[in-house]
């Protein structure tokens, strides 16, 4: 009898994640684009490359208003349905943002996941150390908790002195 019931919802599971897993990724990475160009942010000069579960992005600049803030080697967006993943090779701010921008971001990770559905982890490491945070879905609160070393500490004065210091750890905190 628990058979008969289960049988039925377990295809429409599976199929459900089939359609998802063969589901074009460049439709759901254009449909990204034209949310991010809405706030004037622009991705160009990428090689768009498929796998099974996402798509890599390789050598592309980051745009805002027309002004090349970035650049990156590697994004790997990784989709299911359960867990999604960005993660970013080799981040490189330009221009006015270098001068506010930490140094080059040689890894960095946003995950979300179900099991925890408010939250999406942000972990970064490069050349002013690492950095671990979240974001709060439903407070729309960001926060960031920077280990960063002295050297980078002191050449970004600014940005760091806009940050509270707890037991040695750097603390962002912002709501939007």
């Amino acid at each position: 009898m628990i058979f008969k019931i289960i049988k039925p919802l377990l295809y429409i599971i599976v199929s459900i994640y089939l359609i998802f897993i063969f589901i074009s990724k460049d439709r759901l990475y254009y449909l990204l684009e034209q949310k991010l160009q809405s706030k004037d942010i622009t991705i160009s000069n990428k090689h768009n490359s498929n796998n099974i579960f996402g798509i890599n992005l390789n050598a592309g600049k980051i745009y805002y208003k027309d002004v090349n803030i970035a650049n990156f080697d590697k994004i790997n967006f990784f989709t299911l349905l359960l867990y999604n993943e960005i993660e970013i090779d080799s981040l490189s701010g330009n221009g006015i943002v270098a001068n506010f921008f930490p140094g080059k971001i040689s890894y960095a990770s946003i995950k979300y996941n179900i099991l925890s559905p408010n939250k999406i982890l942000i972990k970064a490491n490069g050349e002013f150390g690492t950095a671990n945070g979240n974001f709060d879905i439903l407070s729309n609160q960001i926060s960031i908790y920077i280990d960063a070393n002295k050297t980078v500490e002191n050449k970004y004065k600014l940005v760091f002195s806009k940050m509270k210091n707890i037991k040695g750890v750097l603390t962002y905190e912002q709501k939007f």
